[in-house]
């Protein structure tokens, strides 16, 4: 089965069906770009969302006998997006319900554990020796039962393989994650008219993380691109600065960027690709 790091679900808000009904979006390939250029050749490309950082069965626990389980990640993933129309319509009307926050914490988590970023992070945290550390960090939130259970989980041999030990991580963080965004505000940006959002292979951006150990700190933001209209910047209720993004912009509610801002958040998006960029608003550029 092939599973995505980067959700199709999540493309769709980025692309456009053409005259065959396949969905599809413009992106550009960093990693190509130079050498387009050199050529003569158009820098962006159009590519069928379910090509995209396709793998197979890459969320799943290998040499597993219980599906259920070896599977949850997926299987959770595909239930939260379901959701998706309903934060698409509150945001329409520039205001989320509690029950649209807790879709939007839990969406926002699940994209970034996802990503080959996030992999490339507990890869590192092995070889630093803080993985143990990042563990309990990720189970604040679990109660005593639930933390003796996946700690003993963690020393299994099972869970000794690379790519089991990502994906355990990545159940257990996104969880955690979704948890400590409980307590972040969040401002909905819209673009300065005639420009849009992008977004990347790496969707959310974590400014002013504190540690190789510890992901959040009290200063932290979090920029997310949602489509091409709608933009998230998330910040702590406590943080000890105010946002540069902002002048007087209330929490919860849309705001118009200016188109230095604007500008701006293209760039901190754009510079956190690991290679993909996916572009909004590129009408002219469809092909049919």
């Amino acid at each position: 089965m092939e599973q995505h790091l980067l959700s199709e679900v999540y493309l769709k808000q980025w692309g456009y069906k053409n005259s065959s009904s396949q969905w599809k979006v413009c992106t550009l390939e960093k990693s190509k770009f130079h050498i387009m250029q050199l050529q003569d050749k158009r820098w962006f490309s159009h590519k069928s969302i379910g090509s995209i950082l396709a793998f197979e069965n890459h969320f799943d626990f290998e040499n597993y006998n219980d599906d259920s389980f070896s599977r949850i990640f997926e299987t959770t993933s595909s239930k939260i997006e379901t959701y998706l129309p309903i934060l698409l319509n509150e945001l329409k009307s520039s205001e989320l319900s509690l029950k649209g926050e807790a879709i939007l914490a839990q969406y926002i988590s699940n994209l970034y554990v996802r990503t080959a970023q996030f992999d490339r992070m507990i890869e590192n945290l092995e070889k630093m020796g803080g993985f143990e550390k990042f563990i309990d960090e990720c189970l604040y939130y679990n109660d005593k039962e639930d933390q003796e259970i996946f700690l003993k989980m963690i020393k299994d041999p099972f869970f000794k393989s690379k790519k089991n030990i990502s994906n355990l991580s990545r159940v257990l963080f996104w969880n955690y994650f979704w948890h400590r965004l409980a307590s972040f505000e969040y401002y909905i940006l819209s673009p300065f008219p005639g420009k849009y959002w992008l977004t990347c292979d790496n969707p959310v951006v974590i400014l002013k993380n504190i540690s190789d150990y510890s992901v959040l700190g009290v200063d932290s933001e979090i920029v997310f691109p949602f489509n091409g209209e709608f933009l998230f910047v998330l910040k702590m209720e406590e943080a000890g600065e105010a946002s540069r993004f902002f002048d007087n912009a209330s929490w919860k509610n849309m705001t118009v960027a200016t188109s230095e801002i604007t500008d701006e958040l293209v760039g901190i998006i754009s510079s956190n690709a690991d290679d993909i960029i996916v572009f909004s608003g590129m009408e002219d550029a469809r092909e049919f």
